[in-house]
């Protein structure tokens, strides 16, 4: 599952300028993940004024999941495992 995960990181940079990383954190990239275990994945953009919201509509279009999105602080940032980081290609 983790490079499924992976690969669907990449292609989100690739068809996506806006994209500066994206980083897998949580369980599966701690490769603690069982059956079930959802995937923690975080999308970076490049610095952008728009209001989050704002921001995120036109993700929330494009997406066909079910997750929460959350707003992650400079914490969640810190803790992601700098091994998981998927570079895009800019």
């Amino acid at each position: 599952m983790t490079e499924a995960i992976r690969k669907l990181a990449q292609r989100i940079g690739a068809e996506n300028s806006d994209v500066k990383e994206t980083v897998l954190f949580g369980s599966l990239a701690q490769r603690r993940g069982v059956p079930g275990s959802d995937a923690d994945l975080l999308i970076v953009l490049w610095k952008d004024g728009r209001p989050f919201p704002d921001r995120i509509g036109p993700w929330l279009a494009k997406v066909n999941l079910d997750f929460p999105v959350v707003r992650p602080n400079s914490d969640t940032l810190r803790r992601a495992a700098p091994s998981t980081r998927v570079p895009q290609l800019s």
